[in-house]
């Protein structure tokens, strides 16, 4: 069966089969007025008048000449050459300008409207028509190039469309390869509109610049507005690039159809592809489906760079591939796209590079955004370093790959499958909605060789929320390389069941896995406590003995009773600083399972020629649930191990009343040891400024952890900046001190300009019936300046709807408000459960400046639910 599209080919080709050839006429025009003997009108006249393909030639004495019909010119309704580049003095720019300014404001208000067989124009000057320049109807097949439409190559003198390809009118060519065979296309309202046409060809064309391409002559909505099928904007080679820039709005906006191919052109870039000449909005919007831009071949990439946004995506099926999107054409430096690199907004299926074909993304006011739709695969990109991969050339705000939505694979398990994202202000970030997400295989703050660390600031992966996400994985080639943050390699601050499984994570700044709150996270008897990935606890290794090319490694877990564990094992050639982690080397894996008091041993063998070293571990539960990484273990004969303050500097807040500072025991756990810790005076002294501390801390065997707590004191004195110091001294048990065991403490003095924002915890019991309130303190330290905080309820083990009410309010503090509170409705359930959670976050502001000291709060439901009812049919109901 015969598509339409194809019926619409099929007809005239049978009518042209059918006609009697006529011989063709050349007619020449040879004046300037609007009629009479030797005018263009009077030649379209005649052409229309003889069957077949006639042409127009021009000999107008010699030099520029203009034509201004007082009336639109009567459409061609049989093939035609239009050929102005005869006009005696032509040398590449065109001499004829067909000029709108008397034909009026109709609708008919068109320069020239090809509605008979394949026609062309060549040479021509089209403005101040009021509706369209050029109009391609009919069966389609025509030419337009080396003309200029909507401007006389300098000024715009621009139409409400410059080019239009009406419905139907199929295969029509605007531009042709080589050089002057291009159109300049600018200063319309739309460069060029496709209507629903088959396989319109744009090749060659300065769309919204100058003749020279060095500056703006905007088209002021849109450089190409695509309703087309299979449109190839650009054939992916230098001859035929279009320079796309400088318009208002868009770029190119594929807006209907579907199947566009856009190749080898410059998005907001000058014609040297050396300066910014942006398009206002977007480069490329994406709202039709099945769209290709660039290809598997580097010919075919696009450079976008210099607009506001260079690619949004609204439609299925969109695929980007060897693209350079916020650089020069060369990857080498900075063009900034001055918002997101890539947003996408709706649609599914987005395919953003692959192995071998990745797209350079690089030097953006921001990354990639994934805020709308669902499974995009990010494959083979380089985010955030130039082509080479030996400079940053960092995108800004949330540079790096932000996650919104579901199903999305970024990076991959096969070879070139994984992404570089590196140098930005962040790395991966997963945020509330951010589920069934797979990251893996990836390079995080290093290079694809590793030769090279370019850490993403703030963490190489940000979790502020979502659930259910994998970074890394149990397959081959699936665990990322995860290093080189200045703060954490990982860092969590909401959600649950977000697995970390087989990466490599090391040389990260503060911590290689951090969870909130900040700094490491004290294991708890029987892991009842709650927080991100359900604060699951971390396994504690007391032996790694190397003997005959084998690791044998013994340890424990303790965490929830009855249930299996995943334990990983990791070696690295020296612990990370702060005593905790650094997972350097995947060794392997053991699966663990606790007793009735939450009690699993750990005993496990893996191939490995290290002999010497250390060992760190993670614990991941049947969930999903994945632990901070263990204190490491040395490789050799347990010792006692040495001590150390797990940062230097801390850093600590007179808003915040109790600084609490972690001692680790690493390296070894062999019976007990015990160290003293002391406050030291410095530019900040006791008792004016923090509570002396001076204790001896005692470490049973085992015991990795322990959290000492200094008081502060707010004392409403401006003072600056001080500093006192932590020390560790006199190691007990053959227990030694690690590098940090003397490190300063930066204590910031209070600033009305940056107050303190905390909300606490807050606990009730489940009522019998009807609904109960947990009310929230939030509170704001003193402050010189209204504070607005959008604050919200997030599910954890409790369920929004089922446990309690979802809540969400605006809290505005004004100068000098120091308290508010936030209440939610809990929920009787009347179902047998244990204790649930819920969290109450800072989910937005107005921008105010203020510190997060701790922005979320942890709601406890105590459940005193009703006893199970079972009746005598056996059946259970609540």
């Amino acid at each position: 069966m015969c598509s339409s599209k194809a019926l619409r080919r099929l007809v005239p080709l049978t009518l042209a089969l059918a006609a009697v050839p006529a011989a063709a006429n050349t007619y020449t025009v040879t004046t300037i007025a609007d009629s009479g003997a030797g005018s263009l009108r009077a030649a379209i006249t005649s052409a229309n008048a003889n069957p077949g393909s006639d042409t127009i030639t021009f000999a107008i004495g010699s030099g520029p000449r203009t034509l201004a019909p007082a009336a639109p010119l009567p459409p061609l309704t049989d093939a035609v050459i239009i050929d102005a580049t005869t006009q005696p003095g032509w040398s590449g720019t065109p001499l004829i300008r067909l000029d709108g300014v008397n034909a009026g404001t109709a609708s008919d208000a068109v320069g020239l409207r090809l509605l008979g067989g394949a026609s062309s124009v060549r040479g021509l000057i089209v403005v101040r028509f009021a509706r369209i320049g050029i109009e391609l109807g009919g069966a389609g097949g025509h030419e337009v190039y080396a003309s200029y439409i909507g401007t006389d190559g300098t000024t715009a003198l621009g139409s409400q469309t410059g080019v239009n390809v009406m419905n139907g009118s199929d295969e029509n060519l605007i531009g042709r390869s080589g050089a002057g065979n291009g159109n300049v296309i600018s200063g319309n309202a739309t460069g060029v509109l496709i209507g629903d046409a088959l396989g319109t060809a744009l090749n060659n064309n300065y769309i919204g610049t100058n003749a020279a391409g060095t500056a703006a002559v905007p088209n002021s909505y849109a450089g190409v507005r695509d309703f087309g099928w299979a449109s190839k904007i650009g054939a992916g080679n230098a001859t035929t690039r279009n320079v796309i820039s400088g318009n208002g709005r868009f770029g190119v906006a594929l807006d209907g159809g579907g199947g566009a191919l856009v190749r080898g052109n410059y998005l907001g870039l000058n014609a040297a592809g050396t300066a910014a000449v942006g398009n206002g909005e977007t480069g490329v919007t994406i709202t039709a489906p099945n769209a290709l831009i660039g290809g598997v071949s580097i010919s075919a990439r696009n450079v976008i760079s210099g607009n506001a946004d260079a690619v949004l995506v609204k439609g299925d099926g969109a695929e980007l591939y060897n693209n350079r999107i916020g650089t020069t054409p060369d990857g080498l430096q900075a063009i900034a796209n001055t918002g997101y690199a890539l947003r996408v907004l709706g649609g599914s299926d987005l395919k953003f590079g692959r192995a071998g074909a990745g797209n350079l993304v690089s030097g953006n006011g921001r990354g990639i955004s994934l805020e709308y739709g669902s499974q995009a695969v990010l494959q083979g990109n380089v985010v955030g370093l130039n082509a080479l991969q030996n400079q940053a050339l960092p995108n800004g705000t949330y540079g790096g790959i932000g996650i919104r939505t579901t199903g999305n694979r970024i990076g991959g398990s096969a070879a070139d499958e994984g992404n570089v994202v590196a140098g930005n202000d962040s790395g991966v970030t997963l945020y509330e909605g951010a589920a069934g997400n797979r990251i893996e295989g990836n390079f995080l703050g290093v290079n694809a060789n590793l030769s090279a660390t370019f850490g993403n600031g703030y963490a190489n992966v940000m979790i502020y929320d979502g659930s259910d996400n994998v970074i890394g994985g149990t397959a081959p080639g699936a665990g990322n390389v995860i290093s080189g943050s200045y703060a954490a390699g990982i860092f969590q601050y909401l959600g649950l069941r977000n697995a970390i499984l087989g990466n490599r994570i090391f040389g990260n700044g503060r911590l290689d896995i951090e969870q909130l709150p900040l700094g490491p996270t004290p294991n708890d008897a029987g892991d009842a406590d709650h927080g991100p990935d359900d604060g699951q606890n971390w396994p504690v290794l007391t032996s790694a003995l190397a003997a005959g090319g084998t690791l044998a490694l013994s340890g424990s877990l303790n965490s929830r009773a009855d249930t299996d564990y995943r334990i990983e094992f990791f070696h690295s050639a020296a612990c990370h600083p702060s005593g905790i982690g650094g997972g350097e080397t995947l060794l392997g894996a053991a699966t663990v399972h606790s007793d009735a008091a939450g009690l699993a041993a750990i005993a496990a063998s893996f191939a490995s020629a290290a002999t010497a070293g250390v060992v760190t571990a993670t614990a991941t539960d049947a969930d999903g649930n994945t632990s901070e990484f263990s204190p490491c273990v040395a490789v050799g004969a347990p010792g006692a191990g040495e001590f150390s303050i797990w940062r230097d500097p801390v850093l600590a807040y007179e808003d915040d009343p109790q600084l609490r500072i972690a001692v680790v025991r690493s390296h070894g756990f062999a019976g007990s040891a015990s160290v003293r810790f002391a406050t030291v005076n410095g530019s900040a002294a006791a008792p004016g400024d923090f509570a002396a501390v001076d204790t001896t801390l005692n470490f049973s065997p085992g015991e990795a952890l322990k959290i000492v707590t200094v008081p502060l004191v707010l004392d409403q004195v401006a003072e600056g900046s001080e500093t006192f110091r932590a020390k560790l001294q006199n190691p007990g048990n053959g227990a030694t001190l690690g590098a940090r065991a003397d490190v300063e403490v930066s204590l910031f003095d209070h600033s009305a300009a940056y107050p303190f924002v905390r909300i606490g915890d807050a606990a009730v019991s489940e009522p019998a019936v009807g609904q109960t309130l947990a009310t929230f303190a939030v509170s704001l330290s003193g402050t010189d300046h209204p504070v607005n905080l959008d604050v919200q309820t997030v599910d954890a083990t409790a369920r929004a709807g089922l446990d309690y009410v979802p809540t969400q309010a605006l809290l505005t503090f004004l100068p000098g408000e120091t308290s508010k509170t936030f209440s939610v409705p809990v929920l009787a359930d009347n179902l047998a459960e244990g204790d649930e959670v819920f969290y109450v976050k800072v989910a937005g502001h107005d921008g105010s400046a203020f510190i997060a000291d701790d922005l979320d709060g942890e709601g406890t439901i105590r459940n005193t639910g009703g006893s199970d009812r079972i009746f005598a049919d056996g059946f259970q109901t609540p």
